[in-house]
């Protein structure tokens, strides 16, 4: 069972730090927005600017809470985007000493310069972990993101970090990296999300001897080591969550087919020391620095066939559209109502986007973008 403590940072402040609602979002006169939303308390909007009419000119939407209308036919209300207004903001922070490690929640003033909680002792990372994040799930309820010498943090990387906030109501965020990120979005991250840290982590440069060239491969490698130190989460900083993963945390590892003969290495469950995590990092044994996918996704698909039980196969849950369907994310709109996840492909997108324009942008893209910052998926008055 949880923890009492587990309760007040997964629950109370591990969603949004939001108490004092000034309306709950969309409108619900036009709302498709789920009947769990108007809980949410980070939800928070600016209605000075604008009132709960829509144009006239503006079909009204008719609300749609099993995701059946991918029209796009209509709008909905929903004020603009604002951040909070509190001078000081509750995040946490882990507390150790001889005896105890403990997460624990600390008022900090909000300044243009907040900064990450750094994490120096893994050690007592890890018991905290156990104590407050461990429920009666073999996954742990914590998210990890490799950041390795990346500087600016956009608006799909906030977007990434929001969705994990919003539909996994995460007990911690963990930030393994070399460089802290920055940049606007990542400064608004921290005035929402309370519950994020940073714990350093060198670039491993080989493999069995092998080169890591790439800074692609290394964070190959780190993502399972991680998995196998802390157990957890695993999210690509492109990754996009649309539903609770709740029912997956049952399983020792879970990873989803991108294609028939793959498995994305984008988002990836896992219990701590798994036994298909140690399998599959033996494997890079035989690493070619030459092949860009193989060793992260067609050896995982292989293992999986050789060792059935060791690992449980999504079909394309995570990463639907996939690579060879980017103009369906790009270009057009694609109904991934069934998705537990989306990949962004932002390496491949060369447009930059932001709350505003996003409202109205007729993409796969634009729809998961309304849904994770406004509540549901339809254009916006």
């Amino acid at each position: 069972m949880l923890s009492f403590v587990h309760k007040t940072i997964a629950e109370d402040l591990g969603g949004f730090r939001f108490k004092n609602l000034a309306g709950k979002g969309c409108t619900s006169k036009v709302t498709s927005v789920s009947a769990t939303t108007e809980n949410y308390k980070w939800l928070r909007y600016s209605l000075a600017s604008r009132t709960e009419k829509t144009k006239k000119s503006d079909k009204k939407c008719t609300p749609d809470p099993e995701m059946k209308n991918w029209r796009f036919n209509c709008k909905t209300f929903c004020p603009s985007f604002e951040l909070p207004k509190e001078k000081t903001l509750e995040t946490v922070k882990l507390k150790c000493s001889k005896t105890s490690a403990k997460l624990v929640t600390t008022n900090v003033t909000v300044t243009r310069n907040m900064s990450v909680h750094h994490v120096t002792n893994t050690s007592c990372l890890k018991k905290a972990i156990t104590k407050f994040c461990q429920d009666e799930k073999l996954v742990p309820n914590i998210v990890h993101y490799i950041w390795f010498s990346k500087k600016a943090f956009d608006f799909f990387n906030f977007l990434s970090f929001l969705s994990v906030s919003k539909f996994l109501r995460i007990c911690l965020i963990i930030i393994h990296g070399d460089v802290t990120p920055q940049g606007q979005y990542w400064r608004m991250l921290l005035r929402l999300i309370p519950n994020i840290i940073f714990v350093q982590r060198k670039q491993q440069k080989t493999i069995f001897g092998k080169k890591l060239n790439l800074v692609e491969h290394r964070a190959d490698i780190a993502r399972i080591q991680v998995l196998q130190e802390y157990g957890g989460i695993y999210m690509d900083t492109d990754e996009v969550i649309l539903r609770s993963l709740h029912p997956l945390r049952d399983y020792q590892i879970t990873m989803s087919r991108a294609i028939d003969k793959n498995l994305s290495n984008g988002l990836i469950l896992a219990a701590k020391n798994a036994t298909f995590l140690q399998i599959w990092l033996n494997e890079y044994k035989h690493f070619q620095s030459n092949e860009w996918g193989y060793s992260s996704t067609l050896v995982p698909f292989k293992l999986s066939k050789k060792y059935p039980k060791l690992i449980h196969v999504e079909d394309k849950t995570f990463v639907r559209p996939n690579y060879l369907q980017l103009k369906l994310l790009f270009n057009q709109n694609f109904d991934w109502s069934k998705n537990y996840a989306i990949h962004l492909y932002k390496r491949y997108y060369k447009k930059r986007h932001n709350f505003n324009d996003i409202r109205t942008l007729n993409t796969t893209i634009g729809s998961v973008s309304r849904y994770v910052i406004y509540g549901d998926k339809e254009f916006k008055t």
